[in-house]
């Protein structure tokens, strides 16, 4: 028996919602679609309850920053949204499209909820939509032209990476173990596992992994 992919798409256009339904399944980005719409963040609140109340899974969500707030459970956006999925489906890939271009706006979402796929809506058409969204199920990390410079903006103004914290993620990036890296680097170890802990913390999360830093620094186009 073939199990259902449950899509989850949150936006305040029900045309734009139908859109994504449309393009994903014409394309057939997965088999066996489910999908789940809502339009705003109290129906997406009581989706993502029912759903885990019911025992089902949410394996793949669409979810715009600008939505109409649940003022009473204080999700005033789609960044809560977001924040509630990863909460009760902490294993459900997640794609934030928006219109913003704001750089603490923009750089909140990617810190805090570090989204898989992380879109602004001016860098996609129906052509690249599907092809992107496939490509994130299936296993790539996303940051759409305009996300990615806009967080490189913010890291270069307000991060100062020097050259020791770019050499120390292509030596991860190469294959070498944190504790042999004082061996290629002229730092201790204890300096260059506190340099780690700040990259990690400020590009991924704090329990990010290894992997995790460097393709996030490959996306950022660091390294």
């Amino acid at each position: 028996m073939t199990s259902n992919y449950n899509i989850l798409i949150v936006d305040d256009h029900p045309m734009t919602v139908d859109g994504y339904q449309s393009l994903l399944t014409l394309n057939k980005v997965v088999d066996n679609p489910v999908f789940r719409k809502t339009f705003n963040c109290e129906e997406a609140f009581k989706m993502l309850h029912m759903l885990k109340k019911s025992n089902e899974d949410l394996n793949f969500a669409i979810v715009d920053y600008n939505l109409p707030p649940y003022e009473k459970e204080k999700i005033m956006d789609g960044s809560g949204v977001a924040k509630l999925i990863r909460q009760l489906f902490p294993n459900c890939k997640l794609a934030m499209l928006t219109m913003h271009k704001e750089t603490l706006l923009i750089n909140n979402v990617f810190k805090t909820i570090n989204p898989e796929c992380f879109i602004s809506k001016n860098d996609i058409n129906f052509n690249t939509f599907p092809k992107i969204m496939k490509s994130v199920i299936e296993g790539d990390i996303y940051k759409s032209p305009t996300i990615v410079q806009v967080i490189q903006d913010y890291l270069k103004s307000n991060l100062s990476l020097d050259e020791f914290d770019i050499k120390i993620i292509m030596c991860l990036a190469e294959g070498k173990k944190t504790k042999d890296l004082p061996n290629y680097i002229d730092l201790s170890l204890s300096a260059i596992e506190k340099r780690k802990a700040f990259l990690k913390r400020e590009l991924t999360g704090n329990k990010a992994s290894d992997e995790a830093l460097i393709q996030t620094a490959k996306n950022l186009k660091l390294i």
